[in-house]
Formats: C-alpha cells, structure tokens, sequence
C-alpha cells in the first residue's frame, strides 16, 4: 500500500506538531510506501478550481481532494464533511 501526503497538507501539519513527535513523523516520511505529492504549476491550478466551485480556501484539503480524485484512492480525513463539500464522488475515511 502507498501512502500520497500532499505537500501542502504535510506543511500544514509540520507547521502544528510539537517538537517530541517531529521523529514519528520523519518515519512516516522515510518508509518506502510514502511519496508526497507535489503542488506544482498544474496541480495548483487544479486545486484552485476545485476550490472556487465549492466557495472553499483551505488549500491543504483541496490538495488532498485533488490528490484522491487523481489516484481514485480513497482520501484520509480528520473533516469528512468539508471533504464531501468540495468532492462528494470520492471514498472518504474519517480518521476517528
């Protein structure tokens, strides 16, 4: 199994993660099955329409959104709602 983080959504979370988790995450990161998937120029863009349609600005789960919608992979979510709100054609988990 392959594990997609998007760039954004992995700043996002570095941005809030206390200093004695910074390790755990680093491991996440390290494994073999993670790749984190990038906001480049057409992926930006992507995400900003996706964004838009829906009257949306958290640009971290539009990335997710749009990261799922690519892979048809089913999207890992604290937020199922807001999730649905800007896709509601992809698999939603929400983390408990």
């Amino acid at each position: 199994m392959v594990l997609a983080v998007p760039a954004s959504a992995l700043a996002r979370s570095v941005a809030g993660l206390r200093e004695r988790d910074e390790p755990a995450l680093g491991v996440l990161l390290d494994l073999p099955v993670t790749i984190v998937d990038e906001l480049a120029r057409q992926q930006a863009y992507e995400v900003g329409k996706l964004l838009a349609a829906a009257a949306a600005d958290d640009l971290a789960l539009g990335h997710a959104v749009r990261c799922a919608r690519q892979r048809g992979w089913p999207l890992i979510a604290g937020d199922g709602a807001a999730a649905r709100q800007l896709d509601d054609t992809i698999e939603v988990q929400e983390l408990p």
